[in-house]
C-alpha cells in the first residue's frame, strides 16, 4: 500500500549550474561579465561543446513556481538569503535577540514580513537586493538523474521566459515533459535611454508545432526539487555585494510596533514597520507566515 504524498513523488537532486556570464579581472575586485553562449560544467560540454548557444531541455513538472522561481531577493555572505519578495510584500531574516537583520554572530533568528518596494528599497538601489529567477530544468542528452539550474537576473530573460511558458501551456495544456530549446539569443534594450545589445535568454520548441502539440500529451508525477535559492548566485551577487547586514537595529515606536533601521555602506536610510503579534517561522526551503494584522512601510530590510 502507497504513502500517500510520499511513494508517488519523485525527488530530483541539483546535478550542477549553467552560468550566463564569466568572472573577469576588474581594477578592485573580479565582476561578472555577460557573454552570447551557456558557460557550462564539464558533463553538459561533453555533449554540446565550450560555448553552447542552445540547449535541449525539458521542465519536470506542471508547477513553474517550483521550477522557474521569481522574487527579489538579498543576500548576506554569511547568512545566504536574508529577504525575499515579490515586490508587494517580503519576508526578512532577524536575529530574535538583537533585532538586527540575521549576520555571522546570529543564533536564533525569525522572519518578519515587511512591504517590498523596489522603488524605495536602498539594497535594491546599491544592487543588494536583485529580482532573480532561478530556473530549474532537465538536460535529456546529458548523463544523470537530475536537474540544472540557470539564475538569471534580467528583465527581458524572465519576460521571455514567462512569455514562452504560458504559450506552451495555452497550446498543449502543459508543459512538463515536453522537448524544448533553451537559447541565448542578442535582443535590443535601452537601459537609461541608450541602445544597446545584451544577451538575453529564449525558450523555443524543437520541431514544428503541430510536433510540439503531438509531443506534449506524456504528463509526469508529482516531483520535488532542491532548493534554489539558499545561497546568493555567484555569477548575479560577487562577493564584494554580500556585505554583512549586521547595522541594523531596532527601534522602539510603541507597544504594537517596531521599526527596523537599516544603514548601508552609503549612509542609506529607511524604516520597515512590524506588527509584534504576527509570528512567522522560517524553514530553508519554505517561509511560512502566521497572522494577519501588519504595517508595512517601504522595505529596508531587504
Amino acid at each position: 500500500m502507497p504513502i500517500k504524498g510520499i511513494s508517488d513523488q519523485l525527488r530530483l537532486p541539483r546535478l550542477g549550474k549553467i552560468r550566463l556570464g564569466i568572472m573577469v579581472k576588474g581594477n578592485r575586485e573580479p565582476y561578472p561579465q555577460p557573454v552570447d553562449y551557456f558557460v557550462c560544467p564539464e558533463p553538459v560540454r561533453k555533449v554540446f561543446g565550450e560555448k553552447p548557444r542552445e540547449l535541449p531541455v525539458m521542465f519536470p513538472s506542471e508547477d513553474e513556481e517550483k521550477w522557474a522561481s521569481q522574487f527579489y531577493r538579498c543576500y548576506s555572505r554569511s547568512q545566504g538569503l536574508v529577504c525575499k519578495g515579490d515586490g508587494q510584500t517580503a519576508s526578512a531574516l532577524v536575529d530574535k535577540h538583537t533585532g538586527h537583520l540575521a549576520h555571522k554572530y546570529s543564533h536564533r533568528t525569525e522572519i518578519k514580513e515587511i512591504h517590498c518596494n523596489p522603488e524605495s528599497c536602498p539594497a535594491y538601489s546599491n544592487g543588494r537586493c536583485r529580482r532573480v529567477m532561478n530556473l530549474q530544468f532537465l538536460l535529456p542528452d546529458v548523463p544523470g538523474l537530475g536537474i540544472w539550474q540557470l539564475d538569471s537576473s534580467s528583465y527581458h530573460s524572465i519576460s521571455n521566459v514567462n512569455s514562452a511558458i504560458r504559450l506552451v501551456k495555452s497550446l498543449c495544456g502543459h508543459i512538463a515533459m515536453i522537448p524544448l530549446l533553451l537559447r541565448v539569443i542578442s535582443q535590443r534594450a535601452h537601459p537609461n535611454g541608450v541602445g544597446k545589445t545584451v544577451y538575453v535568454l529564449s525558450l523555443d520548441m524543437t520541431g514544428t508545432l503541430a510536433g510540439l502539440m503531438r509531443g506534449g500529451q506524456q504528463r509526469s508525477g508529482k516531483v520535488s526539487l532542491p532548493a534554489s535559492d539558499e545561497q546568493a548566485p555567484d555569477d548575479l551577487f560577487p562577493d564584494e555585494m554580500l556585505e554583512e547586514l549586521s547595522d541594523c537595529r531596532v527601534i522602539a515606536n510603541d507597544s504594537a510596533y517596531k521599526s527596523i533601521s537599516i544603514n548601508d555602506n552609503n549612509n542609506i536610510r529607511d524604516n520597515i514597520s512590524v506588527n509584534k503579534s504576527l509570528s512567522l517561522s522560517l524553514s530553508r526551503e519554505n517561509t511560512i507566515c502566521h497572522g494577519d494584522e501588519k504595517e508595512v512601510s517601504p522595505c529596508g530590510s531587504s
